[in-house]
């Protein structure tokens, strides 16, 4: 079978869910502070030690303060995502989703066991750096090593487990919205973290990403192994075309068969991005659209459109205020 015609590969379903455990631990952290919000900065004893040895019952803190603590996990989420599109180019995908999860357990572990407004704050800007840079890999992660015919269910995993976190959060910090229970709701994001460091090196790089580094080897292998027994000379082929260009994926040609796209058992090795194919008079062109000319065209500006309204009638639902910050306050009375 051609691997463009295969759905749900076993090892590839099993890249994605464990690349979706950053959406879980993502989700968790958005949710944590909704249902404990109100015993984490307000309760009877204040900064006193009563319920925990070492540790105060609570962080006061006023509206504002508190307001600014819960969102301050947006602060990380805005600086990972102006560098995190870099850093997954320069170091892989598969690399930056494991050290990403640096920021889950160091931030949650100091949310945990704060006894200061600072040291909480701290604690979810590190943990909105991940968040940032998760929401920017693993998508794309998960983009390019789907098949193409399971890419759309595929895709949708990562805004799944996203809610499943945040579901999970809420239920979980009903019975954990005590002194000094609390501290163990913010603790738990550091486990699923933890979890895929562990569990990701069992994963596929993306080959795509190989192939856009030139280890042209290794990348029909990575690709062979998520597609199981499946054929993926095309599929490997068109790869290659759409990221180094059709002069780049030809010139594998002439190291195997002609009849093949792309060699099947030789190793297609490496080649220069820059090699010019000899009678071949056709010229590539790879311009890069700049953001005015994407919105000149007129397939792209309709979907930018559409992807715009979504996402401000999104924020406009007040949706984000309610995931938060709705829990039950039965201390401002």
């Amino acid at each position: 079978m051609d691997s463009k015609d295969v759905v749900f590969p076993k090892y590839m379903v099993y890249c994605v869910v464990m690349a979706c455990v950053e959406a879980f631990c993502n989700g968790w952290v958005i949710g944590s502070s909704n249902v404990p919000g109100t015993v984490t900065h307000i309760c009877e004893n204040g900064m006193d030690h009563v319920a925990a040895k070492g540790l105060p019952d609570c962080l006061p803190m006023n509206t504002a303060l508190w307001g600014f603590a819960v969102s301050s996990f947006c602060v990380g989420g805005l600086i990972a995502s102006l560098f995190g599109g870099g850093i997954q180019e320069k170091y892989g995908r598969r690399f930056t989703i494991i050290v990403n999860n640096a920021g889950f357990i160091v931030g949650s572990l100091l949310c945990s066991v704060a006894v200061h407004q600072a040291m909480f704050i701290i604690g979810r800007i590190l943990c909105g750096l991940s968040c940032g840079l998760g929401s920017l890999v693993v998508p794309t992660y998960i983009g390019e090593v789907s098949t193409i015919k399971g890419r759309g269910t595929m895709g949708s995993c990562n805004q799944f487990l996203v809610v499943i976190g945040i579901l999970l959060a809420s239920c979980i910090g009903l019975p954990l919205a005590k002194v000094p229970l609390w501290r163990i709701n913010y603790a738990i994001t550091a486990f699923p973290a933890i979890f895929q460091v562990f569990m990701m090196p069992t994963c596929a790089e993306s080959p795509r990403w190989l192939v856009s580094v030139n280890r042209i080897d290794e990348a029909r292998a990575s690709l062979q192994k998520l597609r199981g027994d499946a054929r993926i000379d095309q599929e490997f082929y068109e790869m290659v075309q759409g990221v180094q260009g059709t002069v780049a994926a030809n010139a594998m040609l002439r190291g195997g068969d002609e009849g093949l796209k792309v060699t099947d058992e030789k190793s297609s090795g490496s080649f220069d991005n820059n090699q010019e194919e000899k009678g071949n008079n056709e010229q590539e062109s790879h311009e890069v659209m700049s953001m005015l000319d994407v919105m000149r065209d007129p397939v792209m500006r309709r979907i930018g459109f559409t992807v715009f309204v979504h996402h401000i009638i999104q924020q406009l639902s007040g949706m984000n205020a309610v995931i938060v910050v709705a829990g039950y306050d039965k201390y401002k009375k």
